[in-house]
């Protein structure tokens, strides 16, 4: 039957903090699994996760959580940890045990079925191993799934979830930097190739990374909704106020949609700015699903004053009620997460009276530090060892790069850019290297190379990045030259799942090429060189003085090199192909050519001739790759593929180049 853990939680927690090593207390109804199957957490039983602390944490309300210090090898961490050079010696990691008794799905009589344990076990790992492959800086992170003792391990947000959050809230430019945070998260998962719905959106699944909203994964609720008498410590009530109504549709009930989501999202805004929650009249989940049969609104913005707390301008309120007017439309009329999020846009910049700092090259390099820092740029200034910049750079693709060290001693990149004398102040100014930044800064992806932030030197901005220890991938062949196809094709793999998810958050990366993909230690290639990017729909409160963007000949697709067409995601996809090509033949496009004949034979429509040393006629998986190649080589940039398709294509060569 139904239980509470509130008073075990009150009665248990000063023990608890008392000795964060000892078993915790358990019951029949407070734990997911039996007693002698739950240890401890701590180093010793998790082998390697290395985990150097743990505590139990007073929330979940269905799960047990416990916020562990993990080392930064452990390998929870493996997918970010690059992304925590500032960290120290630990990483905080949330613990998430889902609260199920197993026994109590055994067979007793009719009423129960021992194989939905079975059931939810598949459905836990196929749910959240799709949420823990996802990577968007909206997203709150599943680092780890165990599907078999029901337990998730997660990004920690330190400021909890927005809910509670929001009550210390007094900006409306932070509201509506929430808002945006939350639309991206919205917008990326439903502008995957297989769009996903989240089903569950409402403030207690949105969670605060410093200033940062982050969407939680899905309920675990909405997991067991078909048998929840069954788990009993989840309850599945409650979600049904933020709820839209085509999901008690008689002919397809329980289908969760992307269009879903919008009204759920509209739900959330309506409680952050009211205070109140959706048919906050009704007290019980029967009368809120009759006011949803009914056609009732879950709220009227307009009549109900604001009782979070804070005191909103009129302007304010009345861009929320628009937005949630759209929201809450009927499905066949409703916008899409997308419409809604360039509507919005463009919206509350009017109410900001939104004038963007332009950023020129006349500008002091401090006044323009200044601006990057005040955007979220983290100044390295403090974590760099005095003295520990060696005095020689390398030379690579425009720039200097300089070795450095941490406080930690983590090596690092720095990186100044040499441009010409007009882009660039006597006193260093740079503004390509800003727009560099700001653009950088907005990935989160283990094939991007993470920037961990900036710095002034040599009187210019120079970026701080991780090390890596072999190069770009064009050098790294050249020291692999007996490397199998797998691996190059591998490589391939990676560099286009990186451009995939720079195209889904609305970047267009402008310079695809070898030199600017780097090698990891461990051999992972990631996409850098963000100087010629674009962002789709800026957001930012800093724009950037145009100059003449540079393009390389030898990957530049046609419409750039002879007809001054803007980037798009369809020049990217050609500087991947010929990217590609370098990674199987170890050469660049176009071989030795000089620029003047690359132009001409991109005039004449020509593409560079089969390498058949490296991709042989007659062969199954060569064939197949020369005819993706020459897709993205297409003259026309709409016939050419998306990213996630070359993606998915070189990944079913992988296979056949396998047999």
């Amino acid at each position: 039957m139904p239980y509470s853990r509130k008073s075990l939680v009150l009665s248990q927690l000063k023990e608890i903090a008392k000795n964060d090593n000892r078993p915790h207390p358990l019951s029949r109804d407070t734990v997911s699994i039996p007693q002698e199957r739950m240890p401890t957490v701590n180093p010793v039983s998790h082998g390697d996760l290395l985990v150097v602390n743990n505590s139990f944490l007073p929330a979940g309300s269905a799960a047990d959580l416990w916020l562990l210090q993990v080392e930064e090898d452990s390998m929870l961490l493996a997918k970010v940890k690059p992304y925590n050079l500032l960290q120290g010696v630990s990483v905080p990691v949330v613990k998430k045990v889902v609260r199920i008794v197993k026994d109590y799905f055994r067979n007793y009589g009719v009423c129960r079925d021992e194989n939905l344990l079975h059931r939810l076990r598949k459905d836990f790992h196929e749910q959240f191993q799709t949420w823990a492959s996802l990577s968007h800086p909206n997203l709150a992170a599943i680092h780890f799934v165990d599907s078999l003792e029901f337990t998730l391990f997660q990004e920690y947000c330190e400021n909890g979830d927005l809910r509670e959050y929001i009550k210390q809230v007094s900006s409306e430019v932070e509201y509506i930097g929430i808002i945006k945070d939350i639309l991206y998260g919205i917008v990326y998962l439903h502008s995957r190739e297989d769009p996903i719905a989240h089903g569950w959106i409402n403030p207690g699944k949105i969670y605060m990374k410093g200033k940062t909203a982050k969407l939680g994964e899905f309920g675990l609720a909405q997991l067991v909704s078909e048998f929840p008498n069954l788990v009993p410590s989840i309850s599945v009530a409650g979600m049904t106020r933020w709820t839209c109504p085509e999901y008690f549709n008689e002919r397809e009930p329980g289908l969760s949609t992307t269009l879903g989501d919008v009204w759920s999202f509209g739900c959330t805004i309506f409680e952050l700015t009211t205070g109140l929650i959706p048919y906050h009249q009704s007290k019980y989940d029967t009368q809120v699903l009759a006011r949803i049969m009914a056609g009732d609104p879950p709220g009227d913005i307009k009549t109900q004053p604001p009782t979070s707390g804070q005191t909103l301008s009129v302007d304010y309120i009345e861009l929320m009620q628009r937005l949630i007017a759209q929201c809450w439309l009927p499905v066949t009329e409703r916008l899409s997460s997308q419409d809604l999020l360039r509507q919005f846009n463009q919206e509350a910049r009017k109410l900001e009276n939104f004038v963007p700092v332009l950023i020129t090259a006349l500008m002091p390099v401090n006044e323009i530090f200044k601006y990057l820092i005040h955007y979220g740029i983290v100044d390295m200034t403090p974590n760099l060892k005095p003295l520990s910049i060696d005095s020689q750079p390398f030379q690579s693709s425009g720039l200097e790069v300089y070795v450095g060290y941490l406080d930690n001693n983590t090596k690092v990149a720095v990186k100044l850019a040499r441009l010409p004398g007009n882009m660039v102040r006597a006193d260093g100014s740079n503004p390509l290297m800003a727009h560099e930044l700001c653009v950088w800064s907005k990935c989160n992806h283990p094939n991007v190379l993470p920037l961990t932030g900036a710095i002034i030197f040599h009187g210019g901005i120079a970026s701080v990045s991780p090390w890596a220890e072999n190069g770009n991938v064009s050098n790294y062949l050249k020291m692999k030259k007996d490397m199998s196809i797998v691996a190059r094709l591998g490589i391939c793999i990676q560099i286009a799942e990186a451009i995939s998810y720079l195209h889904g958050i609305g970047i267009i990366h402008g310079d695809v090429k070898g030199p600017n993909v780097l090698i990891s230690g461990d051999g992972i290639p990631r996409i850098t060189g963000f100087r010629q990017a674009i962002i789709a729909h800026p957001d930012s409160d800093l724009c950037f003085e145009s100059f003449d963007s540079e393009c390389t000949l030898h990957w530049a697709p046609p419409e750039i090199v002879t007809e001054d067409a803007g980037r798009t995601t369809h020049s990217d996809i050609y500087s991947l192909g010929m990217t590609i090509l370098e990674v199987i033949t170890g050469c660049p496009p176009w071989g030795n050519m000089r620029d003047y004949r690359v132009v001409t034979m991109m005039i004449l429509g020509e593409r560079p001739n089969r390498p058949n040393d490296h991709i042989p006629s007659g062969n199954e998986w060569a064939d197949l790759t020369w005819d993706l190649l020459m897709r993205c080589w297409n003259q026309n940039p709409t016939e050419r593929p998306t990213a996630a398709e070359v993606r998915d294509e070189l990944k079913d060569i992988l296979k056949e180049s396998k047999n």
